[in-house]
């Protein structure tokens, strides 16, 4: 299962792909915090490293992130929080693994934001 955490404006969100259920994921970290993954994320993940080659391409994600409709993101957006300013951390996942020891595949910073109005998707591409 992948797990996306994205920074923006000082908050954390998080995304996950679907339990098969349906329901968002919860993880209990050592400390008891629970931290909650909405579901619905498919990720478009690319890498094409390639060991000694000076023309590999760096990793990419590109994604839709859909935000609450609470967060209004064009109103926040008006009031100066830059969606370029994201940040993004994919992490790998199965039930039963701690949150400290999800597996880390990608970081990157936010290429190219789209979005439209309060209930549409943040189309966006991090490297």
């Amino acid at each position: 299962m992948w797990l996306l955490e994205v920074e923006w404006a000082s908050r954390t969100y998080r995304w996950a792909s679907a339990m098969p259920d349906g329901a968002p994921v919860e993880i209990t970290d050592a400390d008891g915090v629970v931290h909650r993954y909405r579901g619905g994320i498919d990720p478009s993940w690319s890498s094409t490293f390639a060991l000694f080659s000076e023309s590999s391409a760096p990793p990419k994600l590109s994604i839709n992130l859909w935000f609450d409709a609470l967060d209004n993101v064009p109103q926040r957006v008006a009031d100066g929080d830059d969606l370029s300013a994201m940040t993004a951390s994919l992490y790998r996942w199965a039930p039963g693994i701690t949150y400290e020891n999800r597996m880390a595949v990608f970081y990157g910073l936010s290429k190219t934001p789209g979005y439209g109005g309060v209930n549409e998707p943040v189309s966006v591409t991090f490297e």
